[in-house]
């Protein structure tokens, strides 16, 4: 929400001056995107804040998919820059799609939503790194070193992947390793979970009995 209230008022001069400052196609993209975002965040924070705190919300998945058509279908004067926010928007396309899957299989009960993640939940997150790369790799100076040095976009693409790679086995890393210091701790979280569970459902028996004592006191002096 911040992300697209910041995108909707600084991709365009709105305090424009000449007639340089008119609206241009990217501008006029840039900006709607930006209110898109916006948008879609003020309704996904209201149905998180009235859902269950455990649910998860699909709105920001669809705002990646319609980020990503947008970006897929975002023409640019030189070829290879259109070929990189091509990759861009796939990438955002298939992060949104991820993680619609990734909700399903946890609302369904194939994915078990303990305190380690499963492998598959890696997925969006790996693509959430390559549309990042994607998207840092897509500016101008960068699309004219590779016509330069006449790179193509698909060793490009192999070249922004194998750092995504790289990236996700060094947090995959630091994360295993959390969990493997972490361990004993957590496991004593949910025991005292687990413990006041049980304490609360024997104060709701306790109160529900304790009620119903009274209820027939109540009858018996009536009677």
């Amino acid at each position: 929400m911040l992300v697209g209230a910041i995108g909707t008022f600084t991709e365009h001069n709105f305090f424009q001056t000449s007639n340089t400052d008119s609206w241009s196609h990217k501008d006029l993209q840039h900006t709607l995107i930006g209110v898109s975002w916006f948008a879609g965040g003020l309704l996904g924070v209201l149905m998180t804040c009235r859902s269950h705190p455990r649910s998860r919300n699909p709105i920001p998945s669809l705002i990646f998919i319609a980020t990503g058509i947008a970006m897929i279908t975002h023409q640019q004067d030189l070829v290879m820059a259109s070929h990189t926010h091509f990759l861009f928007g796939a990438a955002l396309v298939c992060l949104g799609l991820s993680t619609i899957a990734e909700i399903t299989l946890l609302a369904a009960g194939f994915v078990k939503d303990h305190d380690q993640p499963a492998l598959f939940q890696f997925v969006p997150v790996f693509f959430m790194c390559a549309s990042g790369m994607f998207l840092m790799g897509s500016n101008r100076d960068m699309v004219l070193f590779l016509i330069n040095s006449h790179i193509d976009v698909a060793t490009y693409a192999l070249i922004l992947l194998s750092f995504c790679f790289v990236i996700m086995f060094y947090f995959y890393v630091l994360v295993d390793l959390y969990f493997a210091l972490a361990g004993p701790q957590s496991a004593k979280y949910r025991a005292l979970e687990q413990h006041m569970d049980r304490q609360s459902t024997s104060s709701q028996t306790s109160t529900l009995n304790h009620s119903e004592s009274h209820s027939s006191l109540a009858s018996a002096a009536f009677v």
